[in-house]
């Protein structure tokens, strides 16, 4: 997995989950828990949303931010992943998803660089 070609926003180049991290929460969790269907409820470009979409077989990727929903779904494409992409407030969205995850990951906004 390569980051270098991923699509950013100012905001996203600062909050990207660098790759590292992102495979090891995930190997944590395929530890922990196996193959669990993933909510990340805070995509932003996908850091974590690609790293979860190599390793689980079902990912819902959601982002509040239309223009980095966007960017996510293009940083996605570049991985040729399948996670279910969704743009909007994830609290907006559970009762459509149906419980339709096992687990929710949620890596808030930590608003940025002082």
């Amino acid at each position: 997995m390569n980051y270098k070609n991923l699509k950013y926003d100012t905001e996203g180049e600062y909050s990207l989950t660098y790759q590292k991290d992102a495979n090891t929460i995930s190997t944590l969790i395929k530890t922990l828990f196996g193959n669990v269907k993933i909510l990340d409820a805070t995509a932003g470009l996908g850091g974590n949303s690609i790293s979860f979409g190599l390793n689980f077989t079902n990912v819902i990727s959601i982002e509040i931010n239309v223009n980095r929903c966007n960017l996510l779904k293009e940083n996605l494409n570049l991985f040729k992943l399948n996670n279910t992409i969704i743009c909007g407030d994830f609290l907006e969205h559970l009762d459509s998803i149906n419980n339709d995850y096992d687990l929710v990951f949620v890596d808030p906004p930590w608003g940025g660089p002082l």
